[in-house]
């Protein structure tokens, strides 16, 4: 409830822009979703613009349009939700023992913009559920896949690589 309250008296003022400094901490699943619903309808029928200072990186991502990292009262980086999406999408991971063919194979079924070359490892982020196709077709043409798995959750990977940790 201290929450709620909080944010009803913080819009007696009838503010433009609110910060907000873990907003659902200590709430239960439906209180977030209270909040985050509340939050939402502000911005988009009165304008309100919230500036809002969370660790749940999951519940921010339902919400925000733009992320600003900070680390030691520094800002590190802003990335718009879209260019954070696009960097944090899934992908099948592919480690294989001759990369070159793997791609010219691949580069066969999807567009090349969408296979990401890393050393011996590949990064799809299409075909995400072709996986047993794609091994097969590997397999097929005398390449050993030493790895082949569904990277995701890769927002968290995201922020703590820019702080460093």
């Amino acid at each position: 409830m201290k929450q709620r309250l909080g944010i009803g008296i913080a819009l007696l003022g009838d503010p433009e822009f609110l910060i907000l400094d873990e907003p659902v901490n200590g709430l239960d699943p439906a209180g977030i979703k209270e909040i985050r619903d509340v939050i939402l309808r502000l911005n988009h029928e009165r304008g309100i613009t919230f500036l809002i200072s969370s660790h749940l990186l999951d519940e921010l991502a339902k919400i925000v349009t733009t992320y600003g990292i900070i680390n030691d009262g520094m800002l590190i980086e802003q990335i718009s939700a879209a260019e954070l999406e696009h960097r944090c999408r899934h992908q099948l991971k592919l480690r294989v023992d001759d990369p070159q063919k793997a791609y010219a194979l691949l580069s066969c079924l999807t567009d090349k913009s969408s296979i990401k070359l890393d050393g011996d490892t590949l990064y799809l982020y299409k075909l995400i559920d072709r996986s047993a196709d794609i091994n097969r077709l590997m397999v097929r043409h005398g390449i050993k896949v030493h790895e082949l798995s569904v990277q995701s959750d890769r927002l968290e990977e995201y922020f703590l690589e820019r702080l460093g940790v």
